[in-house]
């Protein structure tokens, strides 16, 4: 809302509500549309600008007068009015500073310390909370309801004006003001409380809870719900009665009832909200009550279940985009993956890096596996990160609309451009994107990069792991073996093996007749495969030097390998396996290498041939995206 300051003072002082739960609340700053799992779009990651400070004072000793005094000494305009709670015997009051142009919220933390400079340090806590908002207007006949507007300069003018001690800053609104959060998402704990003291039998009170219900549950089932359970409590109940008075109410003309009536009917019943115990958040349960616990349900069985946030990471070319499509095309065909059952579901795959690479992906997919028409390529995303995303916006009606199962969203780095990694506040809007896409019940997957060192978290801060429900490091040894290894999971063991190599589908031929390739995944039963250990630099490359030998046999399907003195003979000749000037000192580095090749299962000597292990096939590399490379 825009408009003056003139304007605003004129309306906090016409502003009247039977309660201070029917007031309006101010904020000086603009939102974005990011909300918090809860619903809430008042919360600090989301405050996109501020065009003023809002100050709190809530001690009951300086008057409203003097506010205004000082603010005068200070020349800073703004204005001084009371809250619903003040009397002159014990005065509460706000202050509203302008600047002069909108400021970004950081800035926001110095303006406050000059407005609290400018008051002699008097401002409460929650003055300094960047997303904190306020109430205003006056309850019943707001006879001590007082608004001053005083003239002077924009507060980012003051520059004379230094910090004073201050408490302590807090994030959470004040227990005088309703979060905003509240407001959105019906707190039916403190609703159930206020129930309690309302009788049921006074078929006015019953019609204005049941209003009261209604709007502040946007007519839901669970507004419905709660208003029948408390008129059970009648001896009038009538089921066929309170659902057809329920569906009437919201088409009436006239004031709308809001929450704030039942509170006032529940404090008329002797309900006092600050002396009302707060409901325990704690539960109790035996071992038996543990063992009835129903399960949370599973898109793939023991990794991840509905609502989850998980992340694939690895280097680049390490395969985390191969098997995320190739789970994702399991879970649309609800077929089973690395031996784990998948519900079938609806896949969102977000390729915001390469789609046109991706499709050839999922072509393979569909050459191999058949077509899943549950699997779904969703191109054009590229930025995420942005408080007004459009992005984020089409693709959250998307999944609110289509429902699906799995989203993933590869790369964290293409979806959020810009991103500051290893920001904690970057990072917690990451998460909090990826919770609002999953509120609908969609497990989400970032593909993303790991630390230089490969270590076993996600590039970045360390928020992001710490908010994982699942974690799967994917990597490829020397001989082309990828495994993917949990890190984190909530839904099982981190124990679990899964290993595939990466096969081709020939997708069609280019305009010089040269065959166009895909990569794909071929899974490989859990333990089959035991785990390489890391080769050492000479055996390394004369494993190479014997891979090339039999890349240039022609016949090398039908041969029993290559003559074990030619490979000799080519790793003495060059210095790959052995730096020496001397042909003896490389002999015998050959011999140890060889040695180390057999011992570790990478050779197979058959009579005087030795052949690689690992088939042929097997060793062709490919990036990410799956791009064939010889």
């Amino acid at each position: 809302m825009t408009t003056t300051f003139r304007q605003l003072a004129a309306r906090i002082e016409s502003e009247r509500a039977p309660a201070k739960a029917d007031l309006p609340w101010l904020k000086l700053a603009t939102f974005g549309d990011l909300t918090t799992i809860k619903g809430a779009l008042r919360h600090d990651a989301n405050l996109v600008s501020v065009t003023g400070v809002e100050g709190d004072y809530d001690a009951g000793e300086v008057s409203p007068a003097e506010a205004v005094a000082r603010l005068r000494a200070a020349n800073l305009a703004g204005i001084i009015y009371t809250t619903p709670t003040h009397t002159p015997a014990a005065p509460r009051w706000r202050a509203l500073c302008p600047t002069s142009s909108p400021m970004t919220p950081a800035d926001r933390d110095a303006m406050c310390d000059r407005l609290n400079a400018a008051l002699s340090g008097i401002l409460a806590r929650e003055s300094f909370a960047r997303s904190q908002s306020y109430y205003f207007g006056a309850t019943g006949d707001g006879r001590d309801h007082r608004v001053h507007l005083v003239d002077g300069r924009p507060i980012d003018k003051a520059t004379e004006l230094h910090k004073v001690a201050a408490p302590d800053p807090v994030t959470e609104p004040d227990d005088d003001d309703f979060d905003l959060e509240s407001l959105i998402a019906p707190d039916f704990e403190r609703i159930g409380g206020a129930l309690a003291f309302i009788p049921a039998d006074d078929r006015e009170d019953w019609r204005t809870v049941g209003m009261a219900l209604h709007s502040e549950s946007k007519a839901s089932d669970a507004g419905f719900d709660a208003w029948s359970e408390w008129s059970r409590a009648s001896e009038k109940f009538d089921a066929k009665d309170q659902r057809r008075v329920w569906e009437s109410f919201g088409r009436r003309p006239g004031k709308r009832v809001t929450i704030g009536s039942l509170y006032n009917l529940a404090k008329a019943n002797g309900w006092n909200a600050k002396e009302a115990p707060a409901p325990s958040r704690l539960t109790f349960l035996t071992p038996s009550e543990c063992q009835a616990t129903p399960s949370r349900g599973y898109v793939v069985k023991g990794i991840l279940a509905p609502g989850d946030v998980g992340c694939i990471f690895g280097a680049p070319g390490a395969g985390k985009s191969l098997i995320a499509p190739h789970i994702g095309y399991a879970v649309a065909q609800g077929r089973a993956a690395f031996g784990m059952r998948a519900k079938p579901g609806r896949v969102f795959y977000v390729a915001a890096e390469d789609p046109h690479g991706m499709r050839g992906r999922v072509t393979a997919l569909k050459m191999r596996h058949g077509d899943a028409g549950d699997f779904t390529l969703v191109e054009g995303v590229s930025d995420l990160l942005s408080t007004d995303s459009q992005d984020l916006e089409a693709l959250k009606s998307a999944v609110e609309t289509q429902r699906p199962a799995l989203i993933f969203l590869d790369t964290l780095a293409m979806a959020f451009p810009g991103l500051e990694e290893n920001s904690a506040e970057a990072m917690g809007r990451v998460v909090a994107v990826a919770r609002s896409l999953a509120q609908w019940g969609a497990a989400v997957v970032l593909i993303h990069h790991d630390t230089k060192a490969e270590g076993k978290t996600p590039r970045g801060h360390s928020l992001l792991n710490g908010a994982l429900d699942m974690a799967m490091h994917v990597s490829r040894d020397d001989v082309g073996v990828v495994r993917a290894k949990l890190t984190k999971n909530r839904n099982g063991s981190c124990d679990r093996d899964l290993a595939f190599v990466i096969d081709t589908r020939v997708l069609c031929e280019d305009e010089d007749g040269d065959a166009i390739t895909a990569a794909l995944v071929d899974e490989l039963a859990s333990g089959s495969v035991p785990r390489a250990e890391k080769l050492t630099d000479s055996a390394s490359a004369a494993l190479a030097i014997l891979t090339g030998l039999e890349a240039d046999k022609p016949d090398n399907a039908t041969c029993p390998g290559v003559p074990e003195c030619e490979w000799r003979d080519a790793c003495v000749a060059g210095r790959a396996v052995s730096g020496s000037e001397n042909p003896d000192s490389r002999t015998k580095a050959f011999r140890r290498a060889s040695k180390e090749l057999a011992g570790q299962g990478r050779t197979i000597i058959i009579g005087d041939y030795v052949r690689s292990h690992i088939p042929l096939s097997n060793k062709h590399y490919f990036d990410d995206l799956g791009t064939f490379d010889e």
